[in-house]
């Protein structure tokens, strides 16, 4: 009786372990996932600022002093 206690105990923490790593795991690659779609949105608003500084930079006249 104690040794099939101690392994149905066993049993349960294994599960519930296989269980936690596999949600952190799932939860880790939608981070991610979002972390991409994030990055890639930062990188197209910073080359629509770089034609927009460019834009105006070559708008504005050079000064003769």
């Amino acid at each position: 009786m104690e040794r099939k206690l101690s392994g149905t105990v066993f049993s349960r923490v294994g599960s519930i372990m296989l269980v936690t790593v596999l949600l952190m795991l799932s939860l880790t690659g939608c981070g991610a996932d979002e972390r991409d779609n994030q990055l890639a949105l930062l990188k197209s608003e910073n080359e629509a600022l770089k034609e927009r500084v460019e834009l105006l930079e070559n708008s504005v006249e050079p000064q003769q002093t």
